[in-house]
């Protein structure tokens, strides 16, 4: 029975936790290895599957929730989505990178439901999938 309320408890605190955003929103904290990511990609020193999930390197395995992000590219374009929470029973959260700045409105249609996207500039949006 203790056994039971201890785990009943971690459980019900990681819920609590893990909906009030803590540890979530890290844009300006792991903005520089992000943008180092994205130009790896760029320069083709990084690259990515056909499922477009790509492993990142050790040393920033950190920035995106699982040690992975969604790459692609649309119309010559590169985008990168880093997960803040991957969302296993709601949908992710994250940070997504497109090189061509755009309106939230206009995102292409890449095989991805990006909303409640917000332009934080520069190619860079706060957003969740659908």
């Amino acid at each position: 029975m203790k056994k039971f309320l201890i785990i009943s408890s971690f459980l019900i605190v990681f819920i609590i936790l893990s909906g009030c955003g803590i540890g979530k929103d890290n844009f300006e904290q792991y903005f520089n290895e992000r943008t180092e990511i994205v130009k790896m990609i760029e320069s083709s020193d990084l690259t990515f599957s056909e499922n477009g999930i790509i492993t990142l390197p050790d040393k920033y395995v950190h920035v995106s929730d699982g040690g992975e992000a969604l790459v692609g590219s649309y119309n010559g374009k590169v985008f990168v989505y880093f997960w803040t929470s991957r969302g296993i029973l709601e949908s992710s959260k994250g940070y997504l990178y497109f090189s061509d700045i755009i309106f939230p409105e206009d995102f292409p249609p890449i095989g991805h439901d990006f909303v409640n996207m917000r332009d934080l500039g520069d190619g860079w949006y706060s957003c969740s999938t659908d």
